[in-house]
C-alpha cells in the first residue's frame, strides 16, 4: 500500500512549513535587548498627547490647568494645542462648538472669580457682624456728645425687622445666613458675566444652558511640557461649583448629575513604543455618590527605541497608580494627573539576525525535515515489507501442508 508513504510525505511538508513560518516570524519581529542607564540629556521637553471625555461636565464649566515645579506657565514657556468639544446627551460630538483651550485665560478666570468672591464674602460678613468695638463712635472723649447723638440717631433709624431679630437670635442668624447666601448667588452671576466680557469666557447664561442640556465635554490635543514634576488638572472654579451645586439641587434635579465621570481614550508622553500599550488608554471611571476627585500618579520613564535600520526614537513610557477621594462639602470635583520624571533611561534595541543567517537557518530547517521524513519513510517501507514477507511465508507453508 502507498498510503503510509503519502502520510509521511504530507506530514513532512506540513512540519517544514510550520518551522519556516516560525523562523520568518522571528526574523521579522527581531528580538529586543533592554538596557538601563542614567538619562544625561538636559533642557528636554515632555510631549503630551491626550484625549479624555467627561460625560457629566459641560465644557463651559471645565478649567484646564498645567503646572510644573519650574512654573513654566508663568514664563510663557508652555506650548499647548488643546481643544474642547461639547458632547450632547447621547455622547455624540458637537463640532460646531469646538474651541481652543487657553490656559492663561482659564487661569485668569479662576483667579478673578476667587478674588472677587473673597472680597464680596468679606464685605457680607462685615455687614452681618456690624461695626467693631471702637469703630463709628464719632471720636474720643472730646467728641463724646457727638458720638452719643450719632448712636441715638442710628437706633431710631434701625428697621423694625432688626428688633424682631433681637427678640429671636436663632431666627436672626438664620435670616442673615440666607440673605448672605442669596447675595453671594446673585453676585456669582454678575462676576461670571463680568469676567466673560473681560476674558472672552462663556457667560453665566451659556454655562447654565449647557448644564440644562446635559452636555458633556471632550478634551483632546497635545502640549510640550518641561521635563519637571508637575500636574495636569481638570476642574471647576470653587465658587462656580458651589453655585452650580446649589442650582442643580434646588431646581434642576439631583446634584450628583454634575460630576467628573470620565473616559481616558488616550494619554501618552510621546510616540508609543512598538508592541507596548499605555496603561491608561481605554480607562474609564464612573463617579459614585461617594467619589468626586480622582488623582492619578504617573512615573514617566525616558525610553529610547532603536530599530534594526539604526533609526532612533526618544519617547516616554509610564507606570500609574490611582486614588479616588470623597467629595467634601463645597469642594469642587476634579481629575488630576500628577507626573514625575525618572532619571533612569531604558534603551530598547532590535537585534538583527542578518539575511544570510536567516537563509542558513531556513535551509537547515527544510533539509533536516526532509532528511528525517526520508528516514522515517524508509523505516516504514521496510517494516511493511517484513510484515508482508512474513505473511507470504505463512501462506506458502499452509499451502504445502494442504498438498501433503
Amino acid at each position: 500500500s502507498r498510503f503510509p508513504g503519502y502520510a509521511v510525505s504530507i506530514s513532512g511538508v506540513v512540519l517544514a512549513l510550520a518551522l519556516f513560518t516560525a523562523e520568518l516570524r522571528d526574523y521579522v519581529a527581531a528580538p529586543r535587548r533592554h538596557e538601563m542607564s542614567v538619562h544625561m540629556e538636559r533642557n528636554e521637553e515632555l510631549p503630551l498627547k491626550l484625549r479624555i471625555s467627561f460625560t457629566n461636565m459641560p465644557c463651559s464649566l471645565i478649567n484646564v490647568d498645567m503646572v510644573d515645579e519650574g512654573e513654566s506657565y508663568a514664563h510663557g514657556e508652555l506650548w499647548s494645542e488643546l481643544h474642547k468639544v461639547p458632547l450632547d446627551a447621547s455622547g455624540a460630538e458637537i463640532p460646531a462648538s469646538r474651541e481652543r483651550v487657553d490656559l492663561v485665560r482659564d487661569r485668569e478666570f479662576k483667579k478673578g472669580l476667587a478674588l472677587h468672591t473673597a472680597q464680596h464674602q468679606r464685605g457680607l460678613l462685615g455687614d452681618i457682624e456690624g461695626p467693631r468695638e471702637g469703630e463709628g463712635t464719632g471720636g474720643g472723649e472730646g467728641d463724646g456728645g457727638t458720638g452719643g447723638a450719632s448712636r441715638a440717631g442710628d437706633e431710631e433709624d434701625r428697621p423694625k425687622e432688626d428688633e424682631a431679630k433681637k427678640a429671636s437670635p436663632g431666627g436672626a442668624a438664620k435670616n442673615d445666613a440666607n440673605s448672605m447666601k442669596e447675595e453671594m448667588m446673585k453676585d456669582v452671576e454678575t462676576l461670571v458675566d463680568e469676567l466673560a466680557r473681560k476674558h472672552g469666557t462663556p457667560t453665566f447664561g451659556d454655562r447654565k444652558a449647557s448644564l440644562e442640556r446635559g452636555e458633556g465635554c471632550l478634551v483632546y490635543g497635545e502640549a510640550h511640557l518641561k521635563r519637571l514634576a508637575g500636574r495636569i488638572q481638570f476642574h471647576m472654579a470653587a465658587m462656580q461649583w458651589y453655585y452650580m451645586e446649589e442650582l442643580m439641587f434646588s431646581g434642576m434635579g439631583s446634584k450628583s448629575q454634575l460630576n467628573m465621570s470620565h473616559h481616558i481614550e488616550h494619554l501618552g508622553f510621546g510616540e508609543p513604543v512598538p508592541g507596548a500599550v499605555n496603561p491608561l488608554d481605554g480607562h474609564a471611571k464612573v463617579a459614585s455618590s461617594k467619589e468626586g476627585t480622582y488623582q492619578y500618579y504617573l512615573n514617566t520613564v525616558p525610553t529610547e527605541y532603536v530599530w534594526r535600520s539604526g533609526k532612533k526614537m526618544l519617547t516616554h513610557q509610564y507606570s500609574v497608580n490611582e486614588l479616588a477621594l470623597p467629595l467634601a462639602d463645597h469642594v469642587q470635583p476634579q481629575v488630576v494627573f500628577k507626573y514625575d520624571v525618572s532619571p533612569i533611561q531604558v534603551t530598547i534595541t532590535e537585534q538583527s539576525l542578518g539575511f544570510g543567517h536567516f537563509l542558513v537557518r531556513i535551509c537547515a530547517v527544510i533539509g533536516g525535515v526532509f532528511a528525517v521524513t526520508g528516514m522515517i519513510d524508509t523505516w516504514v517501507f521496510r517494516l511493511i515489507g517484513l510484515l508482508e514477507g512474513a505473511g507470504d511465508k505463512r501462506s506458502r507453508d499452509a499451502a504445502a501442508r494442504r498438498i501433503l
